[in-house]
């Protein structure tokens, strides 16, 4: 997983060169999370878990690869869990944008690394870095401004496999796997740092 994220990381930043605008700026919003737990194979139902509203905010770096496709590069704190606990991250977002609507409406996908910095109640059985899926749409404007939903679903356990859980009662099991879920409504502003300007700002 580790290789598999410096190549990715690597993969964006050869790929600017053949960018024909690039733009820089700023986002943030609001996160609405929770997580989806399972062990051995079956869900496991927690009662009166809620979800938790977070932030999230950073910065990006948005390359023009042609007319229908950008290619944007993140780096944002974000909180998220559920009403038990909070997990602040450092998650760094790798998104494809599609433009049906040229210009002005896209469509999003993309992996995410996210390096975990703090969790409520203390770290002890935490993995150190999570990874996740992230899809969803926004919208663009010749200002700048900018508004995007997106959906981020995670697809590694941010649980360490040989953490014990002790469960009333009396029983002991293992195997929990746990991940994130949040959706992210965001805000933002981009300006361009190309020397050629575009008729618009993508």
């Amino acid at each position: 997983m580790k290789k598999y994220s410096l190549l990715i990381i690597l993969s964006f930043y050869s790929i600017i060169s053949f960018g024909q605008d690039i733009q820089v700026g700023i986002k943030g919003g609001l996160n609405i999370s929770n997580t989806w737990v399972n062990v051995k194979g079956a869900d496991l139902e927690v009662e009166d878990t809620k979800s938790r509203t977070g932030v999230h905010i950073g910065g990006l770096l948005d390359v023009n690869l042609n007319s229908w496709a950008h290619l944007q590069l993140e780096t944002q704190f974000s909180r998220e869990g559920d009403d038990a606990a909070y997990f602040d991250y450092i998650n760094v977002p790798l998104i494809f944008k599609f433009y049906p609507v040229k210009d002005v409406f896209h469509i999003n996908i993309g992996p995410q690394i996210g390096f975990l910095t703090k969790v409520e109640g203390g770290d002890e059985g935490f993995k150190k870095t999570n990874y996740a899926i992230n899809f969803g749409l926004g919208v663009g404007s010749k200002s700048g401004f900018t508004l995007d939903v997106r959906y981020g679903l995670g697809i590694s356990s941010f649980i360490d496999e040989d953490v014990v859980f002790e469960t009333e009662p009396n029983s002991i099991f293992n195997g929990l796997k746990a991940y994130t879920q949040v959706l992210q409504v965001s805000v933002g502003y981009k300006f361009d740092l190309s020397s050629k300007k575009s008729d618009f700002q993508k």
